[in-house]
């Protein structure tokens, strides 16, 4: 229990901290705004090459955690889908919204930081693994389900050639690959380069919470929703008990493997989701869904700490 309180109770300080300094004018939310680009666009890749080139690559290709995650995330966000546009009635990009805000997590911000807090260096692989799985299979899925409802079902090889870019350009992904690449041939990145890598990586999960808190600040206020609140049920609760339970059982995983995917399983929704979303008529809803994941997570990540520590070792 000590150990749990050692690590929740710094996290939680940042993100206050980052929340208390964006309502009392401190900072603006251009400013939080900035810190979180820097972190998706710069930090988090530079953390990601200087890690992942040193990697096996076998440890992050051949194992059964991958099996596991995408099986999860992918029968979750199914349900999600259906029971949105069939059981509530609500309209495709609607219900591709919802099914997203379940297929990803917010694993850049705040699952993989808070899973080295916890694991160390064995959240690395894991967190390339599920980097793939995300960028691979979930978003030019949820691109396709997007273009789909807008245009009824018929593609023109324009429409395709974006969401491919979509899916390229984003910046982890990039850094995925190049990470990945350097392992496979056994390029060792020049000690100059790793030791910038490293300063521009440092404090990745302080910022991160931070980030967090002061966005909570200058968020609007949150409109509930039926779409919305089977999105955050579903996030928050039902992905992390699937994890827990069907972890050794079902794939077979380690206790660190499964405290990782319990841990990834129960971060609220991906921050950039109102801004897919948005294009297609369901950025407010994104960003809903976002919001009240976000503030829900603050108490159910303590729990699932707690959780891990008792069941668990190494906590």
């Amino acid at each position: 229990m000590h150990t749990v309180i050692s690590i929740v109770l710094p996290l939680l300080f940042i993100a206050m901290t980052g929340f208390l300094l964006v309502r009392a004018g401190i900072m603006s939310a251009d400013q939080i705004n900035g810190l979180a680009a820097f972190l998706v666009k710069i930090a988090i890749p530079a953390l990601l090459v200087g890690s992942l080139a040193s990697l096996n690559i076998r440890e992050v290709l051949e194992r059964s955690f991958m099996f596991a995650y995408l099986s999860i995330g992918f029968t979750l966000s199914v349900l999600v889908w259906f029971i949105v546009r069939y059981g509530l009635g609500r309209e495709g990009a609607s219900a591709t919204t919802a099914a997203l805000a379940v297929a990803i997590p917010n694993n850049i911000i705040l699952g993989y930081p808070l899973s080295v807090q916890v694991y160390g260096d064995a959240a690395l692989p894991v967190f390339a693994a599920v980097i793939l799985i995300e960028n691979m299979i979930y978003l030019p899925l949820a691109y396709l389900m997007y273009e789909s409802s807008a245009h009824r079902g018929v593609f023109k090889c324009r429409t395709l050639l974006t969401i491919a870019w979509r899916v390229a350009a984003n910046p982890v992904t990039m850094a995925v690959a190049v990470g990945l690449a350097c392992a496979y041939w056994g390029f060792g990145l020049p000690t100059d380069l790793a030791q910038a890598l490293t300063m521009l990586s440092s404090g990745v999960t302080g910022i991160a919470l931070f980030t967090i808190g002061g966005t909570l600040a200058s968020a609007s206020s949150a409109a509930v929703s039926p779409e919305l609140g089977v999105s955050v049920v579903v996030r928050l609760l039902i992905a992390p008990l699937l994890a827990v339970t069907t972890s050794e059982f079902i794939f077979g995983l380690s206790d660190i493997e499964t405290g990782l995917l319990t841990l990834l399983c129960a971060s609220p929704c991906f921050t950039i989701l109102p801004a897919i979303s948005g294009p297609y008529g369901a950025g407010l809803l994104g960003a809903r869904i976002q919001i009240v994941g976000t503030v829900l997570a603050l108490i159910t990540l303590p729990v699932v700490l707690y959780y891990l520590a008792v069941m668990l070792p190494k906590v």
